[in-house]
């Protein structure tokens, strides 16, 4: 797409593509966005909230030039880490179709003086009235530092000044204020966080920012579920310490339960709720709120993939792979994808079906908690002497594993029949060497 200078600038969420510079800016910063993304996204935004098919965006993008469908998804992908859209809020995707731009348009530039210009500062918290904040500010100035005690016309002065700034406010602040903007950027930077790499230190450090988020908007819903996610992730990948498990996961609770009060729609709250009960053990529970998430958003992968996951706790693995396939289809770029291969493959093995579940096991084996699961599958069609190397060498990487730790991991079954396979599967590990007790280290799984 050859570009011309232009002086339009398209604002939306809380960026701003600038088309004669050809930059993306959040405030005053500058996005890193490679030329062909900056075009996609350009296209998209000039076309919002309407369905642009992938053969109109190459077409657009690349005219007269044959590409394959990767590419675009690669520009997809690279706008969807500048923008922290992590959950496909801002670019939406419809399977086998193309993409639209989930937002409002504007050439105006929202007013973020005028929202930073309502927030009342007492102490370390902040709230935004839609009242004038010049009399409250001046009831904090120290007058001394300013000599206005000795001059008396200044101070007179300095009384008009602060009475005729209050009565402006009361007549231009607007009824209705936009969110506030300080808290959505640090909110965006939070996501933006989460997408480098799964991980603790990542996740801490994203947490910071949503707590920075929530400081100054405590209803921020992209703060608040970004706070959650981090919780529920910290329980679910071994990362918090046992006895902080439950705690974290009221945490999350408390924020995802704020957020749907804010906002009752939003599918990736009722997701973020599903994930959250599904840590909690409580499965049933857990599919009610991700089929309300789906029921807003059919086409959310993460909420097909979770919900698979949790049929198998309720002894519905054979189910389990077509929602993983949907999912796959819907994501096939996810970039922990090897996360529902794995929860694919133990499905397959919960269902008796090693031969498949070896197969989902093999592609999901750089997800770390694939191993174990991968040597049972060895073992079950008669692969004995690759199961022990796996588990060994398991063994030597995760000191503390053992029979015992399994036990604390695998939650009472809901279903007879998962605790009857889960009885079949630690009789494996046994066979297979592992130690019975629990074994004395500094891990916290």
């Amino acid at each position: 797409m050859r570009r011309v200078p232009e002086a339009r600038v398209l604002h939306f969420d809380v960026f701003a593509l600038d088309l004669g510079r050809c930059v993306l800016r959040e405030g005053d910063r500058e996005l890193p966005l490679r030329p062909k993304s900056f075009d996609v996204l350009r296209y998209l935004a000039e076309h919002p909230n309407r369905l642009v098919s992938k053969e109109e965006l190459l077409d657009a993008v690349w005219p007269g030039i044959a590409v394959t469908e990767g590419s675009l998804v690669q520009c997809v992908r690279d706008i969807r880490q500048a923008l922290g859209d992590s959950d496909h809020r801002i670019i939406e995707t419809v399977p086998k179709r193309g993409y639209f731009l989930a937002a409002s348009i504007s050439e105006t530039a929202p007013n973020v003086d005028a929202v930073r210009s309502t927030t009342v500062v007492v102490g370390e918290q902040s709230a935004e009235l839609p009242r004038p904040v010049a009399p409250v500010a001046a009831s904090r100035l120290q007058f001394r530092d300013i000599g206005l005690r000795a001059r008396p016309r200044l101070w007179i002065a300095f009384v008009v000044v602060v009475a005729t700034a209050a009565l402006a406010a009361t007549m231009y602040v607007p009824a209705t204020l936009p969110p506030n903007a300080n808290a959505a950027h640090f909110a965006m930077l939070g996501r933006a966080t989460l997408e480098k790499e799964r991980s603790p230190a990542t996740y801490k450090e994203a947490l910071a920012y949503f707590d920075r988020a929530l400081a100054i908007d405590p209803n921020n819903v992209q703060a608040l579920l970004g706070y959650a996610r981090v919780m529920v992730v910290n329980v679910t990948e071994g990362w918090a310490h046992r006895h902080e498990r439950r705690s974290r996961l009221d945490q999350a609770q408390v924020a995802i339960d704020r957020a749907i009060a804010v906002g009752p729609r939003n599918y990736y709250a009722h997701y973020m709720r599903g994930v959250m009960l599904r840590a909690r053990g409580e499965p049933e529970q857990a599919i009610a709120a991700l089929d309300r998430a789906l029921a807003l958003n059919p086409n959310h992968a993460f909420a097909h993939a979770e919900r698979g996951r949790i049929l198998i706790d309720l002894g519905r693995a054979e189910e389990t792979v077509a929602q993983i396939e949907k999912a796959i289809s819907l994501d096939p770029t996810e970039r922990d994808i090897a996360i529902w291969y794995f929860w694919a493959g133990t499905a397959a093995l919960h269902a008796g079906r090693s031969e498949e579940a070896l197969g989902w096991l093999l592609k999901a084996r750089s997800y770390r908690f694939t191993p174990p699961a991968l040597a049972i599958a060895y073992a079950e069609v008669g692969r004995e002497n690759e199961a022990r190397s796996v588990i060994a060498d398991y063994m030597a990487r995760t000191p503390g594993f053992s029979i015992w730790q399994l036990q604390q991991d695998f939650r009472p079954p809901h279903n007879p029949a998962v605790a009857a396979r889960r009885t079949q599967m630690l009789e494996v590990f046994r066979r297979l060497g592992v130690p019975e007790g629990r074994v004395q280290t500094g891990s916290t799984r």
